[in-house]
């Protein structure tokens, strides 16, 4: 037993190069009574040179979870700080390579940020999945806010929200460009590579809003893109919907908008920019025509149970043009052809033939 009996005293071991060995059938304890904030109640430190390490090692333990792991850093009242001033990308390491890694936190929640110094970039911050074994699929990445508890006698409480955005550019100083905004890119892994097996498909991407239609008079979720605006001088932002590609065309992936909505505006289209906007539908390479009610045209408007109206608000004699400048044009109805406005009805021809015009009946 070594005790120092006065409350000034100390114990000191010091030893040589062969080191300090406590070796115990029971319990070993390190116990200090010490109450003071500017003085380290319990200190192990390695301060020789640059290879010096402190290493905790249980290599015959095998207990895990909250209370039972086989190493515990446990403070009941207070915080626990994981903290390095090495610059090193691994400065803090954290390797369950066989197992799994569970982070619980209470109400304070939990946050997980990069820091910079006074004039280098701010870290990155990185979620990767490892890759998979030689037959397994590599890990899954799942960010989830929780369920809103139930209440017996008020309204439930509400699901928290995740946010994903990037951080505003930096202040430029004087006549120095401002930051540029930091860029979002949500993407999934190409197919692996073939070595003489059969192919495989892409990932997909599945962007969805919140539904709720076992209830009564809500709403669902709604889902928006909105692309940034631009400076005084500059252009907004443009919103791209592109199909992927392949090198048989026919098998290129499309580019449906559908809604089941049973009221007017059901798919809605619109401009609101100024008196020079244009909206279009345009087909490059399409050379289908049609004459009848087959879908060969390269462009259709078609409605299967109701009618299809154009209309202009322009009083210009061009409001509404049909223009096939190297073709015909051609109307098959099953009904009457009726000019029901108060101006004129004109049909003219450029054509110098004897039949530039014709009219013909030909039911019998």
């Amino acid at each position: 037993q070594l005790r120092a009996s006065n409350a000034a005293g100390g114990i000191a071991m010091v030893s040589g190069t062969s080191g300090l060995a406590l070796t115990s059938t029971g319990k070993i304890a390190l116990t200090s009574s010490l109450n003071n904030a500017s003085t380290d109640s319990i200190l192990l430190s390695a301060t020789t040179g640059t290879n010096s390490n402190i290493l905790l090692s249980n290599a015959a333990g095998t207990g895990s979870g909250a209370s039972g792991a086989a190493i515990q850093l446990t403070a009941t009242a207070g915080g626990v700080t994981l903290r390095s001033d090495s610059s090193a990308s691994d400065a803090v390491y954290v390797d369950a390579r066989d197992g799994g890694l569970d982070m619980d936190v209470g109400s304070g929640g939990f946050s997980c940020r990069t820091e910079n110094g006074s004039s280098a970039a701010s870290g990155a911050l990185e979620m990767i999945s490892g890759t998979g074994g030689s037959d397994s699929a590599s890990g899954a990445i799942t960010i989830q806010s929780g369920t809103g508890g139930a209440h017996s006698s008020t309204a439930g409480g509400a699901s928290g929200a995740i946010t994903v955005s990037t951080g505003t550019g930096g202040v430029g100083a004087s006549s120095a460009a401002a930051g540029v905004s930091g860029a979002l890119t949500l993407s999934t892994g190409n197919a692996g590579a073939l070595t003489g097996g059969t192919g495989a498909d892409a990932g997909d991407i599945a962007i969805t809003a919140g539904d709720c239609s076992g209830h009564a008079d809500n709403t669902g979720g709604t889902l928006t893109l909105t692309a940034g605006g631009g400076g005084a001088a500059g252009s907004g932002g443009a919103i791209a919907l592109v199909a992927g590609g392949g090198t048989d065309a026919t098998k290129r992936g499309a580019i449906s908008l559908t809604s089941t909505a049973n009221k007017a505006d059901a798919v809605y289209l619109t401009t609101n920019g100024g008196t020079s906007e244009k909206m279009r539908l345009l087909a490059q390479q399409g050379t289908g025509t049609s004459t009848d009610a087959t879908t060969d045209a390269s462009v259709q408007l078609t409605s299967t149970a109701g009618g299809v109206g154009l209309r202009s608000g322009s009083a210009a004699a061009t409001a509404l043009g049909f223009y096939a400048p190297s073709g015909g044009l051609t109307a098959n109805v099953g009904g009457s052809i009726t000019n029901t406005a108060t101006g004129k009805f004109t049909v003219s021809a450029a054509n110098n033939s004897a039949d530039a015009i014709s009219l013909t009946a030909s039911a019998g």
